[in-house]
């Protein structure tokens, strides 16, 4: 990573409203496309397509996600399993650009800006992709399936469960809390939401299973942030509005299930990228060790280094300030809890 002085800074936040957000998709019959999240041709029936994403009307609960049948609200191909490999058609990714962009955030632009933010500055990043959306549990399911990997969570009997008023340290585990059933026993996941309770240990072996990555914690920044067309930072993935319950899931808007199903808030509240519940949802962890600014060709990324490991974009759980694009978490490596997820970048 390198800086650049001749990056233009705004001279004032960038408005939404004199902003793209997301992309365009033709909308189709759900028959028409004929694929769900785990890339069967039989699916059960849709009814309905809003915001250019698909609904499912399914409304049994099957014990196993990958015979729900549920649809994913999503704009993207799924990845499919053949032969015990991953198949990840285009259309999954989104591609960045290389370039410079600014990294953290700024006091005078961003109110809500943290220390560890702290100084914002260019970094260069070569192009990459980025997955449009977090892994799901139907994809995560397919993976355990074949490689019959125990998670971090089922191997320490629980993950952790929030607790509204006690701090990280305090939280709960929940017995027999683990990715199938993200809240106890009693529990299940949706097939079309993302996988929870995922350690950042279980993200790297589902890697190693599927010929992809983590992105760094610039690379991550880089998507929910960018706007390429006008080389200016958003606050949150759609610009600099706050939060709204129709742009991402957070604040525990959704107490029934908590977490929604992948890209239920596109195109409002994609980034200048496309990509899906960068801001909400769960929170999705990186390839990089937490680490002061400025960001820099150090080891930081090196997968065997010892040390905790960031965390990005908030979660339902979350109030507004932590799903800026901005905002850093980090954990230990095995740490489990409800709302920690993951998304991949291509190799």
């Amino acid at each position: 990573m390198s800086d650049d002085t001749s990056v233009s800074r705004p001279s004032a936040p960038v408005s939404p409203a004199n902003v793209s957000g997301g992309v365009n998709v033709n909308s189709q019959s759900a028959a028409a496309i004929g694929r769900d999240i785990v890339g069967r041709d039989n699916i059960t029936t849709t009814t309905n397509i809003t915001n250019n994403y698909y609904i499912s009307d399914a409304t049994n609960q099957p014990s196993s996600a990958l015979s729900r049948g549920e649809l994913v609200a999503i704009r993207v191909t799924p990845p499919t399993v053949r032969d015990d490999q991953l198949i990840i058609g285009a259309d999954y990714w989104a591609t960045i650009p290389g370039g410079h962009f600014w990294l953290g955030s700024e006091r005078q632009y961003d109110h809500e800006a943290k220390d560890a933010e702290l100084p914002q500055h260019s970094v260069y990043l070569p192009e990459y992709r980025i997955a449009r959306v977090p892994v799901t549990v139907a994809l995560f399911e397919r993976f355990i399936q074949v490689t019959h990997y125990k998670t971090t969570a089922e191997k320490q009997g629980g993950a952790k469960d929030l607790v509204k008023g006690l701090t990280r340290d305090d939280w709960p585990k929940n017995p027999g809390a683990y990715w199938a059933h993200p809240h106890g026993p009693a529990s299940y996941a949706p097939a079309t939401h993302p996988v929870t309770c995922i350690s950042w240990l279980d993200a790297l072996e589902f890697c190693q299973w599927a010929k992809v990555r983590l992105p760094t914690e610039a690379e991550w920044e880089k998507a929910a942030a960018w706007d390429q067309s006008v080389q200016l930072k958003r606050i949150y993935p759609w610009g600099n509005d706050l939060p709204t319950r129709d742009r991402c899931n957070f604040d525990l808007h959704v107490p029934d299930t908590q977490t929604t199903p992948v890209g239920t808030y596109s195109p409002h509240g994609d980034s200048a990228y496309g990509l899906a519940d960068m801001a909400g949802n769960v929170w999705e962890w990186t390839s990089s060790l937490y680490r002061d600014y400025p960001y820099q060709a150090d080891n930081r990324d090196d997968l065997q280094a010892p040390g905790e490991r960031v965390l990005r974009g908030g979660s339902f759980y979350q109030t507004a300030e932590y799903v800026r694009c901005a905002y850093r978490n980090y954990h230990r490596t095995d740490a489990c809890v409800s709302d920690y997820g993951f998304r991949v970048c291509a190799v």
